[in-house]
């Protein structure tokens, strides 16, 4: 499972414990002290042997594996483009993996 704009690490545990010691999780996050305090937080909750944490710029992120899920918690909202950074994203899942994300709809809530 591939979870962008990780922060600290609330949904990366959530998916850590939805694949267990059998899965993996990829935690990901442009702050190098977030992901630093992400890190520690694995080790302390006990997830760390099958969840790596790794500071790199959404936008441009790509990876040599392909994932189950692809997910994410208030992280569209932050991007230039969220449209084009989806697509590119979207080459990291499987054909029929999940994709799902939790981003409030400002621009509703502003009108």
């Amino acid at each position: 499972m591939l979870d962008i704009g990780c922060g600290m690490g609330d949904v990366t545990m959530l998916a850590a414990d939805i694949v267990g010691p059998s899965g993996r999780v990829l935690g990901i996050d442009m702050d190098a002290q977030v992901v630093e305090s992400a890190r520690q937080r694995m080790v302390g909750y006990g997830c760390a042997p099958w969840v790596d944490i790794e500071q790199a710029v959404i936008t441009d992120f790509s990876s040599p594996h392909q994932f189950d899920a692809l997910v994410g918690r208030y992280v569209l909202l932050y991007l230039p483009d969220a449209g084009a950074t989806l697509r590119r994203l979207l080459a990291n899942v499987k054909p029929g993996g999940i994709v799902v994300f939790h981003d409030p709809d400002i621009f509703e809530l502003c009108s």
